[in-house]
């Protein structure tokens, strides 16, 4: 959904408190963000955070290198 839309309609499903602001993502494509994001610098931040994946493609590519870095990975 592009930002100006979303400027329009989140106030309707989040708390007035709740802030957003527009960011660049650093990959084009699934699999590029996650092995931009998920490297082994950050193990200790996700150590104790459940990772729910639906994608196949992330599963077969990273899926036994994401199962390392999570508490859990589904």
């Amino acid at each position: 959904m592009p930002m100006g839309i979303f400027k329009h309609v989140y106030k309707e499903h989040f708390p007035s408190y709740a802030e957003f602001k527009c960011i660049t993502s650093p990959a084009s494509s699934t699999i590029e963000f996650v092995r931009k994001n998920f490297d082994d610098d950050i193990k200790e931040k996700l150590r104790d955070t459940v990772f729910v994946n639906s994608n196949p493609v992330i599963d077969h590519v990273l899926g036994a290198r994401l199962k390392a870095l999570f508490y859990k990975y589904i």
